[in-house]
């Protein structure tokens, strides 16, 4: 950008990820003046979503990069080139395919993937698809429902949450399945009894509720891990109580039917879509967005960021609003870095057998605990061209888990080759299906802050496990209302026909002058005004003139 940046801003914000992205459309819609920075040639970071060839050339970049926490000092220089925020990190060679130039994917399979780094579901009646209709932002994206959504056990099972989908499920019995729907009744339609048993298992483990409602062991791992999306082994840590799953199982149900027969969206092009979205919203209220920009160092005052120094120019703000990979002086040197598991295969065998009459690519599959030697519930999603973000003939599919090993391809290779075995046993040999064609693992990092930072720098960590956005976004709204304690959080947009334009101040002057000389006694047409009158009693003498003439000659 050659133009010169104004010196002073509300806010600046680095980093495009989804909370960042929040945050400044959030205080670019109530009138703030905000800088958005990246140093980045694109959107997102770790929430953003990368051609095929552009994922390898990120994770040959992360593999370059030191995780050095020395370098986190909270000083003013900010180290370069900073910190990694994937590790760990496996890749397949690059197989032989027609087109293939300098060891790369040929461009035109490459450009027809948008791969996410940080997948996640979105849920139908969230507070996160909520914010995206109040803010207006739903008109920048597209959106589709997930065709299914399902759990390995003993196969890929469909998950029962319909009544029609209850006793269509071959895997449950008669007596489970009313077990099931009687389940789902007493939270939908309480009674009295219901009401009170729930009020006595509030704080309790939620297993220990449904264990208390004689719900078989299939059952139970349905509710647990498909629908109320539980990450971790509930038979050996009891990590969620009732009441937290309560909501998540309602969030599930009241979600079924708004846009679909499931549960879950997947946004069109990647989930890359939606800090970009929020960044445009941001920039139609006037904030400024700059790419490709490093920022050097912080001036630090009194506890306070005054200013930021980039290779260009130094600029002022009130606040600093940044991710840990564009401020990662902040991060806590001593504290243990969170990680979350990730695996993403391009194949050409999809997870369930394709039905021409219905359609079934877009897939949500669970895999609970211990069905491959995986220590916690594994999050899969198959996506497909119907979405644009693979290739025709090609299925993308994402696997995400909480890390318990070293390595991401510790806690999930079993499973991913479990998986495919499982799919092969279906597949003609005769098709020439290779199954996995290319496979990628790695770490997402997930630091600690320090806490002593600047009392005006907000430092925002990711990936937050959580499987939904309302995470991201109840963190961006924190970070907001320490900004704008008395301001509304990404007010509703107004409809064009209900926005009135002010008049401003020489408009009110020039109006009062106006109606001053209407109201006056002795107003008068002046100047041209007279002579406009003069012309026009003129003109119409002469037009009576000829009349007069025409009537003379008939």
């Amino acid at each position: 950008m050659d133009a010169a940046l104004p010196t002073s801003f509300h806010t600046i914000v680095m980093g495009t990820g989804l909370v960042e992205s929040l945050v400044s459309a959030a205080l670019s819609r109530i009138g703030k003046t905000v800088l958005h920075l990246d140093k980045k040639n694109q959107y997102g970071g770790p929430d953003g979503s990368y051609a095929l060839n552009d994922l390898v050339e990120l994770l040959q970049e992360q593999q370059s990069l030191v995780l050095d926490l020395s370098v986190c000092d909270g000083k003013e220089t900010i180290p370069a080139p900073g910190l990694p925020f994937l590790t760990n990190i496996e890749a397949d060679e690059i197989p032989q395919l027609p087109g293939n130039v300098d060891g790369k994917f040929p461009q035109s399979l490459s450009r027809k993937f948008c791969i996410d780094i940080s997948p996640k579901l979105v849920w139908a009646n969230s507070p996160f698809v909520h914010t995206l209709v109040r803010s207006g932002v739903s008109r920048y994206l597209e959106f589709k429902c997930f065709h299914s959504c399902n759990m390995y056990l003993d196969g890929v099972q469909e998950v029962p949450c319909s009544k029609g989908g209850v006793f269509k499920n071959k895997l449950l019995g008669l007596k489970e399945k009313r077990g099931l729907m009687k389940f789902l009744t007493s939270i939908m339609q309480p009674t009295e009894q219901d009401t009170q048993t729930l009020q006595e298992f509030q704080e309790k483990p939620f297993l220990e509720f449904l264990q208390s409602q004689q719900l078989s062991a299939n059952v139970i791992k349905f509710i647990l891990y498909s629908i109320v999306n539980e990450e971790n082994d509930q038979e050996k840590a009891t990590t969620v109580n009732t009441a937290d799953a309560m909501a998540r199982l309602k969030l599930f149900t009241s979600s079924i039917g708004r846009y679909g027969s499931t549960p879950y969206l997947v946004p069109l092009y990647g989930s890359g879509e939606l800090p970009q979205a929020y960044c445009r919203l941001s920039a139609v209220y006037g904030a400024i967005f700059v790419l490709a920009r490093t920022t050097q160092s912080l001036e630090i005052l009194d506890n306070k960021c005054v200013s930021i120094e980039t290779e260009t120019e130094k600029i002022s703000c009130e606040h600093l609003v940044g991710s840990w990979e564009h401020l990662p002086n902040f991060v806590k040197p001593d504290s243990p870095i969170f990680k979350v598991s990730r695996a993403i295969i391009v194949s050409d065998v999809p997870l369930l057998p394709l039905d021409h009459d219905t359609p079934n690519d877009l897939v949500a599959l669970s895999i609970p605990p211990n069905t491959f030697g995986n220590t916690c519930n594994i999050s899969v999603q198959q996506l497909t061209d119907s979405v644009g973000v693979a290739a025709p003939s090609f299925y993308l599919i994402h696997f995400t888990t909480p890390s318990t090993s070293p390595t991401a391809k510790e806690d999930l290779q079993g499973s991913v080759e479990g998986l495919f075995q499982h799919l092969s046993s279906r597949v003609n040999p005769e098709e020439g299906k290779a199954g996995i064609i290319w496979r990628s693992y790695f770490n997402i990092l997930d630091p600690e802050i320090q806490a002593d930072t600047p009392t005006n720098v907000h430092v925002v960590s990711r990936p937050f496990f959580s499987l939904t956005y309302d995470q991201a976004m109840k963190k961006a709204e924190e970070i907001f209302h320490k900004l704008c304690p008395e301001e509304e959080f990404i007010p509703k947009v107004p409809n064009p026909e209900d926005i009135i334009f002010e008049v401003g101040p020489e408009k009110e002057e020039e109006k009062t002058e106006v109606e001053g000389e209407v109201e006056g006694e002795e107003t008068k047409p002046q100047g041209n005004e007279k002579q406009e009158n003069e012309a026009k009693q003129e003109q119409e003498t002469e037009t009576k003139k000829e009349e007069t003439d025409e009537k003379e000659g008939l």
